[in-house]
């Protein structure tokens, strides 16, 4: 066989195996483990509000948790709340360390797992603990 005939022989072997991959992936198609984003919706009839030293989050009504959600993780800006109930009611709460301006990210992750600490956790511990437990996540506002 000559280089030419054994390059064509090459790109031909190529493509069949890129038609196999696709058709492979096409009638496979998604997976039901994977999460849904956006499902669970976080919704509040007040606006925040902005204190001169503290931030307040007004309560928030959560629809959609996830079948199986042991427990609910709340990140607004750099705090952090965790073991909320999947009630599907938050509280207000008020954070004295977060900055009005611009307004915090807030974020509401529901786990299958139930999250206990000695001490106090920092947001990135408790996102660590939760990795791999994220059932669903919703941004309040969108």
């Amino acid at each position: 066989m000559d280089e030419a005939s054994s390059l064509r022989y090459s790109y031909a072997l190529l493509g069949v195996g890129f038609i196999v991959i696709l058709g492979a992936l096409l009638f496979l198609g998604p997976t039901e483990t994977t999460p849904h984003p956006y499902d669970m919706r976080v919704t509040s009839a007040v606006a925040p509000a902005c204190g001169s030293t503290q931030y307040t989050l007004p309560s928030l009504n959560v629809e959609g948790i996830p079948k199986g959600a042991q427990s609910l993780v709340l990140t607004v800006g750099t705090e952090v709340l965790y073991g909320l109930p999947v009630t599907g009611d938050i509280p207000e709460q008020t954070f004295e360390s977060v900055p009005c301006n611009p307004a915090p990210e807030v974020t509401l992750y529901a786990t299958d797992i139930t999250l206990n600490f000695i001490k106090a956790p920092t947001q990135a511990e408790v996102l660590a603990a939760i990795n791999g437990h994220v059932l669903e996540t919703a941004t309040v506002g969108e």
